[in-house]
């Protein structure tokens, strides 16, 4: 990735570059309207500093690491930005704004930024996967671990680092990579948005700090007691770190959420829409809704009584109940007022989850969406009747243009 040269870069990666980018500010932008995105954006511009960085939102210039901290919590500020499938990490709300606030400390040329991005989306999918299953099963939020590597090695690349001083960065990164999912419990507060603009932050801290010469163990992704043994324990395959480089990118198979909910979620929000869609079906002709999913998405994305905001996105139960009764497009059933609608609450109760034995053989190393959860059945209140979808990927274009057809009202 440090050499990584922009002249030699196939088209299609070039291009998906720059569409990620604006991906990402577009998701930034609507972010930093909610109060994660303005207690953050407010922090960084209220620091006295000669910083030139940008924040989204404000005309005021922090300094670089700042001004990632407030752009990586608004880009993930809604649960809509990108995720690399199979490795179970969101790379643009980390990567995007390191590499934005370096290239305006360095002034970096537009190729540079993108070649930057790049690299970046590149360490994420390979440290996301490398690290394995077990940490995420454990509770450990993979994007917090892998984002500050992968911002490190992103600004590093933008501001044209040599390979001594990107790997003393990727060492630092190591001992800042943390990020726990307790925001999974139903009372998820602001803290899981907080962990792109810390991993965003810290790259940009990781990179300037080896630039001025401070060291750190070079082994420390895949040396002894490092990122891949320590948190990534038995199911951690260091093999994956350089599998295919450079014959296969990861920017280009991008998963764009169309949904505004936990990326787990996603398919079955997908199935209830097409399923209510194709058989003209109300919310009161429902007796029940059987979803298969993995073990793990039963277990930390199936509580049944969301407080808040994010526990409402990270919630299957009451996605498909939004599903059924509104528009889950909609961001508006997950805002605070939303919550408190008596009509998906209704609905709830007759849904039930459980274990799919087929989506539990393939998560999370499925490169389609198709592994995160398989089949929806739903059964009307007239007699047996069933329909039962086999999910499948969403296009990247067409879950664009469902997310933007939908009017994303300010909170």
């Amino acid at each position: 990735m440090v050499g990584l040269a922009w002249g030699s870069l196939p088209p299609e990666v070039r291009r998906s570059a720059a569409v990620a980018v604006l991906d990402t500010l577009g998701c930034a932008l609507f972010g930093a309207q909610f109060p994660w995105g303005t207690i953050t954006g407010g922090l960084a511009t209220g620091e006295v500093s000669d910083g030139s960085a940008s924040v989204v939102g404000s005309t005021r210039g922090p300094i670089p690491s700042l001004a990632a901290l407030a752009n990586g919590t608004a880009s993930h500020g809604f649960e809509v930005d990108d995720i690399v499938p199979g490795a179970l990490v969101h790379p643009g709300a980390v990567v995007v704004p390191a590499v934005l606030a370096a290239a305006e400390q360095v002034g970096a040329s537009g190729e540079d930024v993108l070649a930057g991005v790049i690299a970046g989306y590149e360490v994420t999918a390979r440290l996301g996967r490398a690290l394995g299953p077990e940490h995420n099963n454990n509770g450990y939020h993979t994007t917090a671990v892998a984002g500050p590597v992968a911002a490190a090695v992103a600004a590093s690349r933008v501001a044209r680092a040599n390979a001594a001083d990107t790997a003393r960065a990727c060492g630092i990164a190591c001992s800042m990579s943390s990020g726990l999912k307790a925001f999974t419990q139903g009372t998820g507060g602001m803290v899981k948005r907080l962990h792109a603009g810390l991993g965003a932050q810290n790259g940009i801290l990781a990179w300037q700090l080896a630039a001025r010469g401070f060291t750190a163990p070079l082994q420390a992704i895949d040396g002894r007691y490092g990122l891949l043994q320590v948190v990534g324990g038995p199911t951690s395959d260091p093999a994956r770190l350089d599998e295919q480089l450079v014959e296969e990118w990861a920017i280009t198979r991008l998963w764009v959420k169309a949904f505004p909910c936990c990326g787990l979620i996603q398919t079955t929000a997908q199935a209830i829409s097409e399923i209510k869609a194709s058989e003209g079906l109300t919310a009161n002709e429902v007796a029940s809704v059987r979803i298969g999913l993995s073990h793990r998405a039963c277990d930390h994305n199936g509580s049944p009584d969301p407080m808040d905001t994010m526990g409402a996105q990270y919630s299957v139960p009451y996605c498909a109940a939004v599903a059924l009764t509104g528009d889950v497009t909609d961001p508006r059933p997950f805002l605070a007022e939303g919550l408190d609608d008596p009509a998906p609450r209704a609905v709830i109760p007759r849904i039930e989850l459980y274990v799919d034995e087929e989506v539990e053989a393939h998560f999370p190393s499925g490169s389609e969406p198709r592994s995160r959860s398989r089949c929806v059945t739903a059964a009307h209140t007239a007699g047996p009747f069933g329909t039962h979808a086999a999910l499948r990927s969403m296009p990247a274009a067409r879950a664009r243009s469902s997310r933007n057809s939908t009017s994303l009202p300010p909170p």
